[in-house]
Order: structure tokens, then sequence, then C-alpha cells
């Protein structure tokens, strides 16, 4: 079900990301920002597959973060 993936216009500075599957996004958006990461985009909501967020980490690289949920609107 899905695209598992996300279509988005090419970025220079963006090549691939990896995510990563979480059962909190919040929290862990939160713990990103304490550890010294820097969120990138706001919550966006996948509908019917769940709710991601993209961040940097300490040394730039930039992750998606993804939490399951079918129900998402």
């Amino acid at each position: 079900m899905g695209i598992n993936g996300a279509i988005t216009p090419r970025n220079k500075n963006w090549d691939i990301s990896n995510t990563i599957g979480v059962e909190n996004l919040e929290e862990y958006m939160e713990r990103v920002e304490m550890h010294g990461g820097e969120v990138i985009t706001d919550k966006m909501t996948i509908p019917g597959i769940g709710y991601m967020a993209y961040f940097k980490d300490t040394e730039g690289n930039t992750i998606g973060l993804i939490q399951p949920d079918m129900k998402a609107k």
C-alpha cells in the first residue's frame, strides 16, 4: 500500500535520505533537537500511511522519521 517513499522536486543539497520508523514522531523530533540535530520540516501527514518529518543530524546528513498510522488523514 502506498508508494513507500516520497516524490519531491530534486534538491541539489539533498540527494538521498534514509527514513527511520518511530512510535511517536513528536517525541523523536524533540530528541533530535536535544541531541544537537535540526528538524528541517514540519510534521507532514501522508494519508493512509502515517506522519513524517525530516531532520539533519550533527554531521549535516538528512534523515527522515516516520510514524506509521494507517488512519492518518
